[in-house]
């Protein structure tokens, strides 16, 4: 299996997202948000050259792509990603909204 494994956490100010994807740079990376969703995804494959030197093979990187439903009141434009020591780390904020009440009286 190809896709990495992902940790999703509770922040002071939203979510994060833990993607474990050693062995990459932080170039190939490609992170979308398209109608509520972020899509992290990677389009990498061994070159031929590569594949026919190979002779004893343990780990492959490939392409993935992985998608999470972003909570409501995401801040999509104060989303940031970093990437340390082969794990991703994204930072989903998410505004507080205060709740809304009302008492409505019949007349």
């Amino acid at each position: 299996n190809t896709t990495p494994r992902a940790n999703v956490v509770k922040t002071d100010t939203g979510y994060g997202i833990e993607l474990a994807a050693p062995g990459f740079s932080r170039d190939e990376f490609e992170l979308n948000v398209d109608n509520g969703r972020l899509t992290i995804g990677m389009n990498t494959e061994d070159t031929k050259d590569y594949e026919d030197r190979i002779q004893h093979r343990e780990y492959r990187f490939a392409s993935f792509k992985r998608s999470f439903s972003l909570p409501e009141h995401t801040n999509i434009d104060g989303i940031i990603a970093r990437y340390e020591a082969g794990i991703l780390y994204v930072d989903v904020p998410v505004e507080e909204k205060g709740v809304q009440r009302r008492v409505i009286s019949v007349e």
